[in-house]
């Protein structure tokens, strides 16, 4: 099965008087929940759906509590969670404090394994072209 894309035709937010250009944008098909993936696991494994699903709960915990702790997660070869920060400038290095924090987000790095896997996705063109105003 192909990663299904859509045109997209985009200014450059850096300079708003440079002419448009068009970009591939990856399209959503569905989504997979914690419970589907419990599921289809135990369908190919010999767990049950509640073992599994409580596995990948714990797993989801765990990995918060250690990100929130500073660490980064390492997870082989499907990849390494950390945390990373938002801040605004400050004059001197004495101002920064945690009020400078303005945002947060979990950053994933996919492992070697993981990375080979998508190594074989392929594409496929979908729809008509689209602009930046209509997304919105």
């Amino acid at each position: 099965m192909a990663v299904k894309f859509k045109v997209v035709e985009m200014g450059n937010p850096r300079d708003p008087n440079a002419p448009k250009k068009f970009y591939a944008k990856a399209v959503n098909v569905s989504d997979v929940s914690l419970r589907d993936l419990g599921k289809e696991m135990a369908d190919q494994s010999t767990i049950s759906p509640a073992d599994a699903l409580a596995v990948l709960e714990m797993l989801m915990q765990m990995i918060g509590k250690h990100i929130k702790n500073g660490n980064t997660v390492r997870l082989g070869d499907l990849g390494t969670f950390r945390l990373n920060l938002k801040s605004r400038g400050e004059e001197t290095a004495d101002k920064v404090s945690a009020n400078s924090v303005i945002g947060h987000k979990v950053i994933f790095r996919p492992g070697p394994e993981l990375k080979d896997i998508l190594k074989t996705t392929r594409f496929e063109k979908v729809a008509a072209v689209s602009s930046e105003a209509q997304e919105a």
